[in-house]
């Protein structure tokens, strides 16, 4: 809270609301909160076998003991007879940011198997990287360098799951 940085510091720290960025300076030092929630900057705008969280639509996704009802879930399906393959997130990032930090399991489902899966990154529409996710851990985090690109596509690829990512920031 600002009156507790004021007893520290002795100044009042100011608030930039547009930003969502507090200032504070003394001896020409600029402190800067740069961490952004995802959900809350309203990034994701498409994607296939994507699910969007919020705490006001009263939905919640598990993974291992913990159950969280902000952040997104993406699956995939190649194994059903009309399973539509591989699921993606698409997000619109106008070059704003510089990293993605999210939290990340296997969705708690009792009718899906235990299954490992791997995590593509596009920037730009150019593969960057992935990750090999394991469906027997819990919640890991990882942080995806996104080197400000206009846009995103986390692609799910597996059999038949779905994997959730919550604790979701973006760095700017």
């Amino acid at each position: 809270s600002s009156e507790i940085c004021t007893r520290i510091w002795g100044r009042k720290p100011v608030f930039d609301k547009s930003d969502n960025i507090v200032y504070y300076s003394e001896n020409s030092e600029t402190l800067v909160e740069n961490k952004v929630d995802l959900i809350s900057e309203n990034v994701i705008y498409d994607g296939k076998y994507l699910n969007i969280y919020e705490p006001s639509n009263g939905d919640t996704f598990s993974m291992g003991s913990d159950t969280f009802n902000k952040g997104f879930t993406v699956g995939a399906d190649n194994y059903s007879l009309f399973g539509e393959g591989n699921g993606y997130a698409l997000f619109d990032l106008k070059g704003k940011y510089s990293k993605l930090n999210v939290s990340l399991a296997r969705v708690n489902l009792g009718d899906l198997g235990i299954e490992d899966a791997t995590l593509k990154v596009y920037l730009n529409g150019e593969y960057e990287t992935e990750y090999a996710l394991s469906g027997q851990k819990p919640p890991v985090s990882i942080t995806i360098d996104l080197n400000y690109a206009n846009d995103l596509k986390l692609e799910l690829c597996g059999s038949k799951i779905v994997y959730g990512f919550s604790e979701c920031t973006l760095e700017k």
